[in-house]
């Protein structure tokens, strides 16, 4: 069974923050608001972030090591391996979104990935990056044994997911991506067992597969997300379906069972809209009332104190965002913008904000989140060590700052 690496990236990132600020004023710093990017889409993973510019070119910024923007660099380490700006993905694709695999730390594992995918505008999905078979490369399934490095070695520049499928969205995880074809229909691709086609690999060996393949099930869902290790479907009816690592009850059955094919999740409620990120999972409900279960809640939903409506939910590494209908973020987990050591919070609160910025949509990775304003302009709060709030100062962030222009 894989373990998390998270907890390294987080203890990387804080130690990395501390060695730079020797040449800051503090660690959270508070700059004038320059010209901000401007973009249609925004996502994040573990310490790399990407947009959809108006002209439908994808841009990524932050952690590079495994070639995550897309430029063909594979930096294989963390020292100078980041963008503190967006760079552009070299490719003739119109993208209609992208995502950012959720955990992108090399340490002296073999296997750790870095790697993002994206939709083009006519339903292709595009990988690039170092993800193994979790960049749907093909040709399919292969085995190698257990404890060595994957055999499989891939250019990081953009190609596209074999299949031939017509995609509305990919979610890409940590060894797993997942594909919601335009029938409704989800297919996975990576490692298994955490791509949900009830396959359970033998103790001495990995499975992968490095093309998509159905999850088991049968189900046809209207959105699809991914966490770390484990990912979710919503159905029309309102019932969400999770597999994948359970140990945190990010599936929601009421369990800490790893699940290698779909489970309804343990509810009554019924939902409009879901999001994934490290080892949680949010839902909304028709009312705006948020959801939680994994890491911020249990094993199974639960309710988000605060008596807050939301207009859409998103969630981070530890940390999950509400939007508003006046576009404003609120916030619970963890609250790493805040000054002083990083600490929890159950009831959502209000995050850094600018006047006259309203948000239309939120993307968290590890100890950042990033956001598309309703002027279709990008900031970020957060740390920074790794460039992943696309601005060149790397020290963390107490308030909103602007994402440098491309």
């Amino acid at each position: 069974m894989r373990v998390s690496h998270l907890s390294l990236l987080g203890s990387l990132l804080a130690v990395t923050s501390c060695g730079d600020q020797s040449n800051t004023t503090g660690n959270h710093a508070h700059p004038p608001s320059p010209p901000a990017a401007q973009g249609t889409f925004i996502s994040a993973g573990a310490a790399t972030a990407c947009t959809i510019s108006e002209s439908a070119a994808a841009y990524c910024w932050g952690l590079n090591q495994d070639g995550e923007d897309g430029t063909g660099v594979h930096a294989g380490g963390i020292s100078g391996s980041f963008d503190s700006a967006p760079v552009a993905v070299p490719s003739s694709a119109h993208f209609q979104s992208v995502s950012n695999s959720r955990s992108d730390f090399i340490s002296v594992v073999n296997d750790a990935r870095g790697f993002t995918c994206g939709v083009a505008s006519d339903g292709t999905g595009y990988c690039w990056g170092e993800g193994g078979p979790a960049m749907g490369r093909g040709p399919g399934r292969y085995e190698y044994s257990a404890g060595l490095p994957d055999p499989m070695t891939l250019p990081p520049a953009p190609a596209s997911v074999v299949g031939g499928l017509t995609f509305s969205s990919i979610a890409a995880g940590y060894w797993m991506a997942c594909g919601l074809d335009i029938s409704g229909t989800a297919y996975c691709w990576g490692e298994e067992p955490f791509i949900g086609d009830g396959v359970t690999p033998p103790s001495d060996s990995v499975i992968a597969q490095a093309a998509p393949v159905a999850v088991a099930g049968g189900h046809h869902f209207q959105q699809l997300v991914a966490g770390q290790t484990h990912a979710c479907g919503l159905v029309s009816d309102g019932t969400v379906y999770c597999w994948g690592e359970n140990a945190s009850g990010e599936v929601g059955d009421g369990t800490t069972a790893f699940r290698n094919a779909p489970v309804q999740v343990a509810t009554s409620q019924r939902f409009t809209s879901l999001s994934a990120g490290g080892e949680s999972t949010c839902a909304l409900t028709n009312t705006g009332v948020a959801y939680c279960w994994g890491t911020l809640t249990g094993t199974t939903p639960g309710l988000v104190p605060g008596g807050l409506s939301f207009t859409g939910v998103f969630v981070g590494d530890g940390t999950a965002c509400g939007l508003t209908s006046a576009g404003v973020a609120y916030c619970w987990g963890s609250a790493f913008w805040q000054s002083g050591a990083p600490h929890a919070v159950t009831t959502p609160v209000a995050t850094p904000s600018l006047p006259g910025v309203a948000f239309q949509s939120l993307a968290g990775g590890s100890n950042f989140f990033c956001g598309v304003s309703t002027a279709h302009k990008l900031y970020c709060w957060g740390t920074n060590a790794l460039g992943q709030l696309g601005t060149a100062a790397r020290v963390s962030f107490d308030t909103l700052v602007a994402v440098t222009p491309y």
